[in-house]
């Protein structure tokens, strides 16, 4: 399917299913509601989940030498 310009789909719901993988070749995804993802979400520069691990697995310098325990607020 080609446009020249503008493509509109309306429908109550939109199912695409491949076998292999689907690919936006655009410089941006733009959603104006939510995004759920089932599996990983990953960048370049690593994954959501390796974000989380490093965050909850973090601690600081202590003000009398040593170090702080782990973050109490933990990012699930």
């Amino acid at each position: 399917m080609t446009a020249g310009s503008r493509l509109d789909v309306t429908a109550p719901e939109v199912v695409v299913r491949a076998s292999v993988k689907v690919t936006l070749d655009t410089p941006l995804v733009h959603a104006t509601k939510d995004i759920k993802a089932d599996g990983h979400i990953s960048d370049a520069l690593g994954s959501m989940q390796g974000m989380r691990d490093r965050f909850n697995g973090h601690d600081h310098p202590g003000d009398s030498g040593g170090t702080t325990g782990k973050t109490n607020q933990r990012m699930e």
